[in-house]
């Protein structure tokens, strides 16, 4: 019960925020992957953790998710806030839009297990460090 008020806790902080994080996020300048950059992989994911900068993107079957900013909760628990994209199918009028999400990942030093929160749904994987995810786009 304890860590579930601490990862409450902590979303409720970060979801303040995201407005900033992607303003901020808006005016860097793409560069070569860092060694500061994870990759986790697993069944219709890929996760590509940036320790430096606490973000992530990542890349799901028929859709994209970026987390805007993490934090660790405890040791091997760390949540952030962020966005959800689907995509493929028939292109909506105005385009794919980002909804808020939430992401909670337990993890140790090579397996990750990722719960990502949408409004609509929860959504579950394992990955494993430095593994490329086995992702399917969308047409």
């Amino acid at each position: 019960m304890k860590k579930l008020l601490l990862v409450m806790s902590a979303l409720s902080f970060l979801s303040a925020s995201p407005a900033l994080a992607l303003n901020a996020m808006s005016n860097q300048v793409p560069v070569e992957p860092r060694p500061e950059v994870t990759i986790w992989g697993g069944h219709g994911i890929e996760v590509r953790v940036d320790r430096e900068d606490k973000t992530a993107t990542v890349r799901f079957d028929c859709a994209e998710g970026r987390v805007l900013n993490f934090t660790a909760v405890e040791q091997n628990l760390a949540v952030g806030v962020g966005t959800y994209t689907r995509e493929g199918g028939a292109i909506p009028p105005g385009g794919f839009h980002s909804v808020p999400a939430s992401y909670v990942a337990n993890h140790n030093s090579e397996e990750m297990a990722l719960t990502v929160i949408l409004q609509d749904s929860i959504q579950q994987f394992k990955l494993t460090k430095g593994v490329r995810g086995i992702v399917h786009y969308c047409p």
